[in-house]
C-alpha cells in the first residue's frame, strides 16, 4: 500500500492476522504508523492489493507489534504498554455526525460567521501563513468546566471545540472580494483531538463536510505581483490524517490555542491594553490554577508567561519576530516528539544555542549549497533554512500546509540571519555578498541581454540562485525572461523561480 508522507511519517510494519479474536482481520497484514498513530489492515493477490482500510485511528507511538502462540496481535507504544485491537460496538455512531457547519451548534449565524451564545472569538500573536488566507478563530467548551492553565500548559474539558474559518480574497488588491473558504475544526474527546474540515459553498450561505480523504477546489485570483496578473489556484482541503500529523496530543499542546499564541494584549472596550490570557481568565473561560491558589498579594501575572509577538509587525524586535515565525510554522514537527527527520528544536522557548541550527550542518540536504548551515550566521544565502522557504516543490518548508512562498517572511528570516555575528570563511561570506550585489543590480538592469549573462553567473552556483530568487521579490519581471534564464537548470535551482513563472 502506498501513503503520502504527510498521511504516514514513520510507518511500523506488522503480521499478517491469523488469530481467532477478529475473524473479518483474518488474512490481513496489520500495520501501524509511529508519528499520527493509525493502524491499517490489507490484503494483496501478488503485487495487487485487494483490500486496504484504516482501522483504527489511536494516541499511541506504535513501535512494534508482536503476537502471542495463538497468533493475537499486540501494539507496543513507545510511551509504555501493550495494546491489542477490539471490535468497535459503536462502529455506526458517527451516521449522525454533522454534515454542514450549520449543524455544530458552533454559529447562531453561519452566513454572518456569527458565533452562537458560549462560543468565544479569539486571536493569536503570530498568524500561520496559509497562502495568502486570513484566519478568524473560536473556541466551545461545553458545560461550566473551563479550560484549565497550570504550569503554562492548557488542559481541556472534553467535548471542547476550536475552529478556525479561513479565508481568501480572490482579488488580492480588494478587501471586498474576500470569501471564506474552508472552517477546520478540532474535536477533543477521548483524551485527544479529532480533525474535521466545512468546505464553504459558492453563496456563502454554509459549509459542507470534507471527506475523510480531503478534496481540491480551483480558484481564480487576481494579483498585479503574479505573472499575467491572475493565476488559478488549487486550494488542499487537507485529509483528517494531515491535519492530525500536527494536532496531535504529543506536543502537549496545540499550535494555535496555547499560552504564547493567547497571551498578547488586545483593546477591551476600547480602554486600558489587557491580555488576552486575563480576559479569557476573567471571563471564566480559562481557570489559571496558579492564579486561583496564591494568595492576593502574590498573583501571577500574564506578564510572567511565555508570549510571542506578531512577527509581521516591523516594530517589534527582529529576534523575537523570526522565532515567532519559526514557532507558529515549523515547530510543530521540529521540536521533541514532533516527528521531523531533523533534529532541531524551533520551539521559541529554547534558547538559540539549542535550537541546534545556528551553525549546523544540515542532515536533510544542502541543495548543494557550499559550505551549508541550517542558519550560517552572517550569511543568509549559505543558510539551508532560508533556501527552504523560499523555494516551491521537493524540500519546500513548511512541509504541510501552504505550498506558496510567504515572501514577507523570506525578508524577514534573511535580515535576521544577516544580522548574526559570521562564523565561517570571510572569503566565502564576501563572495556570497557579492552575489547578493549583483543579484540587485540585475533587477536594476534594463537590458535583457546584459540580465541573461548576469543571471547565468549567478545561477552558477546555488548561493547565487537563492540570492537573486529572493532579489526578485516584489519586482516586475517578465515571466518569459525568468523562463529564459532557468531553462535547463537542475531542481535545485529552478524551484527557487517558480514562484515567478506563468502557470
Amino acid at each position: 500500500a502506498h501513503h503520502h508522507h504527510v498521511e504516514s511519517k514513520s510507518v511500523t510494519g506488522g503480521h499478517v492476522y491469523r488469530g481467532r479474536r477478529l475473524k473479518s482481520l483474518t488474512g490481513a497484514y496489520i500495520y501501524g504508523d509511529y508519528v499520527t498513530g493509525k493502524i491499517w489492515g490489507l490484503r494483496n493477490r501478488g503485487d495487487e492489493v485487494t483490500w486496504h482500510k484504516e482501522l483504527a485511528h489511536s494516541s499511541l507511538a506504535v513501535i512494534a507489534f508482536g503476537q502471542d502462540r495463538q497468533s493475537n496481535l499486540y501494539l507496543l507504544d513507545y510511551a509504555g504498554g501493550i495494546y491489542r485491537l477490539v471490535e468497535n460496538p459503536d462502529k455506526e455512531q458517527n451516521n449522525n455526525f454533522p454534515r454542514r457547519l450549520s449543524e455544530t451548534g458552533l454559529f447562531a449565524s453561519v452566513r454572518a460567521q456569527q458565533p452562537a451564545e458560549g462560543v468565544v472569538p479569539f486571536t493569536v500573536a503570530s498568524p500561520h501563513w496559509a497562502d495568502h488566507a486570513s484566519a478568524s478563530y473560536l473556541v466551545g467548551v461545553p458545560g461550566s468546566d473551563p479550560i484549565e492553565l497550570r504550569k503554562d500548559v492548557l488542559s481541556f474539558p472534553e467535548g471542547t471545540v476550536l475552529a478556525k474559518t479561513l479565508s481568501i480574497r480572490t482579488d488580492r488588491t480588494n478587501s471586498e472580494s474576500s470569501r471564506a473558504i474552508e472552517t477546520q475544526l478540532l474535536v477533543y474527546q477521548g483524551g485527544e483531538w479529532d480533525a474535521f474540515s466545512y468546505a464553504w459553498n459558492d453563496d456563502q450561505t454554509d459549509a459542507e463536510l470534507v471527506p475523510a480523504e480531503g478534496s481540491q477546489r480551483n480558484l481564480q485570483i487576481k494579483d498585479p505581483a503574479i505573472p499575467g496578473g491572475s493565476e488559478n489556484y488549487s486550494w488542499r482541503f487537507h485529509s483528517r490524517a494531515e491535519c492530525l500529523t500536527c494536532h496531535n496530543t504529543r506536543h502537549g499542546q496545540l499550535i494555535g490555542f496555547l499560552v504564547p499564541q493567547l497571551n498578547h494584549s488586545i483593546d477591551k472596550q476600547q480602554s486600558a491594553s489587557i491580555s488576552q490570557l486575563d480576559t479569557m481568565r476573567q471571563d471564566g473561560l480559562i481557570r489559571w490554577i496558579e492564579h486561583q491558589e496564591a494568595a492576593a498579594d502574590k498573583k501571577p501575572s500574564s506578564a510572567d508567561l511565555p508570549s510571542l509577538v506578531d512577527h509581521r509587525d516591523d516594530s517589534e524586535d527582529l529576534t523575537a519576530r523570526a522565532r515567532s515565525y519559526l514557532f507558529t510554522n515549523c515547530a510543530h514537527c521540529h521540536m521533541p516528539g514532533g516527528g521531523g527527520t531533523a533534529t532541531i528544536d524551533l520551539r521559541h522557548s529554547v534558547t538559540q544555542e539549542l535550537t541546534k541550527t545556528v551553525g549546523a550542518k544540515p542532515s536533510q540536504g544542502n541543495f548543494l549549497l557550499q559550505d551549508a548551515r541550517i542558519i550560517a550566521p552572517g550569511d543568509p544565502h549559505g543558510s539551508v533554512l532560508l533556501y527552504r522557504i523560499a523555494k516551491t516543490g521537493s524540500g519546500h518548508m513548511p512541509h504541510i500546509g501552504p505550498r506558496l512562498v510567504d515572501s514577507a517572511s523570506v525578508n524577514l528570516i534573511r535580515n535576521w540571519i544577516a544580522s548574526m555575528q559570521p562564523q565561517g570563511a570571510t572569503e566565502l561570506i564576501n563572495r556570497r555578498r557579492q552575489e547578493q550585489q549583483l543579484s540587485r543590480q540585475f533587477v536594476d538592469l534594463t537590458d535583457d541581454e546584459n540580465r541573461q549573462q548576469l543571471a547565468e553567473s549567478l545561477l552558477a552556483t546555488p548561493s547565487g540562485a537563492l540570492s537573486l530568487s529572493v532579489a526578485l521579490q516584489g519586482e516586475r519581471i517578465d515571466p518569459d525572461l525568468v523562463q529564459q534564464i532557468v531553462k535547463d537548470r537542475p531542481l535545485h535551482i529552478s524551484d527557487l523561480f517558480d514562484r515567478y513563472l506563468l502557470e
